[in-house]
């Protein structure tokens, strides 16, 4: 089970034993040893969560609204939406950290690898926890599933939550097919009057409808497009730690800054700074192109995704 929920479960015994252990008749001895006992038991268990490390992806979704009934039971078709675009969300980004960008349109590469399961409800309120696939196998470090859950869910209270500011940095760091796949749940959760609980291992975050409207009006206000352009130039500003480049086009002039993306290795980076750019080789650069677009501005990003020598 999601250890945040185990750990509040084990709390709640741990207090509810400590009421039970102060009303005890003086005479009920045994009844004092094995409440005693337990408690001691619950201790350790919550000892021994707090010095674990949980490394394996693992929520547990909360639903609320008309389309849920109490603990008894919710809409099918609000589950089913709801479901399969966190689920989207998960993949895109958990897929986005192993290959970096990715085709905007096809099949989505590697996509079982980051599949989650169905492995329980929660008891109270109709919830359902979720574990990435082979989540019983031991890892020494935080799975790629484990960190997109986490950013996955600091996403969406970016659009919730966050200030202007904040909320627009957020948007420099996603891609359309990621915009799509947000735009799927929060119009879900708007659609059915929905509010969120999104419990992960250590922390959780509450989307009331207050929150949801806000992340509907943002999602819909937001447009992101991105296409691929080959450019012949010359590099004239590098940086392997920082992963920023200049570049001027050969065709206009125009100098282009940007980030180099995740295909190229910080060896490769490193390698061309150190081969004399000042010189003025000449380069065939790969770049994409992202243009956000909203109500109140437009912006444009650069990512450098391969460079080659035009000999």
């Amino acid at each position: 089970m999601n250890r945040k929920l185990t750990r509040d479960i084990l709390f709640a015994e741990q207090a509810a034993l400590n009421r039970l252990v102060d009303q005890v008749p003086s005479d009920a001895l045994l009844t004092s040893i094995s409440l005693r006992s337990r408690r001691d038991a619950v201790a350790e268990e919550i000892k021994a969560l707090d010095t674990s490390t949980d490394t394996t992806g693992t929520a547990t979704l909360v639903f609320g609204g008309p389309r849920v009934q109490g603990s008894r039971s919710i809409d099918t078709d609000f589950a089913a939406r709801s479901l399969a675009a966190y689920q989207d969300l998960i993949t895109k980004q958990a897929v986005g950290r192993v290959h970096g960008t990715f085709r905007q349109s096809g099949p989505i590469p590697d996509r079982v690898q980051a599949r989650l399961n169905i492995t329980g409800t929660l008891h109270g309120s109709f919830g359902f926890v979720l574990e990435e696939e082979g989540a019983e196998e031991p890892q020494l470090f935080a799975s790629t599933v484990k960190i997109a859950i986490s950013e996955v869910t600091d996403l969406i209270h970016h659009f919730a939550y966050a200030e202007d500011l904040e909320f627009e940095k957020a948007l420099d760091n996603i891609d359309n097919r990621l915009m799509i796949s947000l735009r799927d749940l929060i119009k879900a959760l708007q659609d059915s009057e929905g509010t969120l609980r999104i419990i992960e291992s250590d922390r959780e975050r509450y989307f009331n409808r207050q929150a949801v409207s806000r992340a509907s009006f943002r999602a819909n206000d937001s447009s992101i497009s991105e296409r691929e352009e080959k450019v012949r130039g010359k590099l004239v500003g590098l940086s392997p730690v920082a992963r920023t480049f200049d570049f001027v086009r050969e065709d206009n002039d125009e100098t282009i800054t940007g980030v180099a993306g995740s295909q190229l290795s910080q060896a490769f980076l490193s390698r061309i700074k150190d081969e004399g750019l000042e010189l003025g080789r000449r380069w065939l650069a790969t770049i994409s192109i992202k243009t956000i677009e909203r109500s109140q501005f437009s912006k444009r990003s650069y990512i450098l995704t391969d460079l080659t020598a035009d000999e």
